[in-house]
């Protein structure tokens, strides 16, 4: 669904603050259209950072498309890749308007900025311990996608093997062999919603 962002040639000096951002990105990434509303006679364009001084010198993590000026009613492109970050992601748009020049031939250029968000794919914790009794433990999945279990050591029991964003998922553990010669059976679950995969190791003592 496309974002707007409504700007007026009046008052552009008092609007610092976006009226509407792009909706927030999944984990999966996507292309979403910004769509700029302002007056035939204004000017703009996109920066990928605001040109108010930041302190933050990492990249953005989003890209444009080849549209990033016009005059008046606009579109611009705002591509996301997979984040393969263990947390959600945010970086600023920058928006630089041109008002036509005044009696005097002054022409100001304002900015304001949009936030481009962007959900994470994760798994907590990242690793659990079973005691020689085996058991049940739950592992909450902040999956903002569809996601599977796509391996699970042999010995370990996972249900459900797939679901929705907002699931849980249980690793159950069998009782420690005895005639294992080991103290220590390592074992893993692996989660993937397609493009980030997730392991849950899974470790039981004797």
């Amino acid at each position: 669904m496309a974002a707007c962002l409504v700007l007026s040639a009046m008052g552009l000096r008092a609007q610092r603050d976006p009226i509407s951002s792009p909706e927030t990105f999944s984990s999966l990434g996507g292309t979403q259209e910004l769509r700029v509303t302002l007056p035939p006679n204004v000017r703009w364009q996109v920066r990928n950072r605001p040109t108010i001084t930041t302190s933050d010198t990492r990249l953005p993590f989003f890209q444009l498309g080849e549209v990033t000026s016009g005059k008046g009613n606009g579109t611009v492109k705002v591509i996301v890749p997979p984040n393969t970050e263990m947390a959600g992601r945010t970086a600023p748009l920058g928006i630089e308007v041109t008002p036509p020049a005044d009696a005097g031939g002054n022409a100001v250029t304002y900015s304001t900025s949009v936030t481009v968000k962007q959900l994470a794919f994760t798994v907590s914790p990242t690793s659990v311990n079973f005691v020689a009794g085996g058991g049940t433990r739950t592992e909450t999945l902040t999956a903002d996608t569809d996601w599977q279990v796509t391996s699970a050591s042999p010995h370990l029991t996972v249900t459900p093997r797939n679901g929705a964003a907002g699931a849980t998922l249980s690793i159950t553990c069998p009782t420690f062999p005895s005639s294992l010669p080991v103290r220590l059976r390592a074992g893993s679950v692996t989660v993937s919603n397609e493009v980030v995969s997730r392991t849950i190791a899974a470790n039981q003592s004797k």
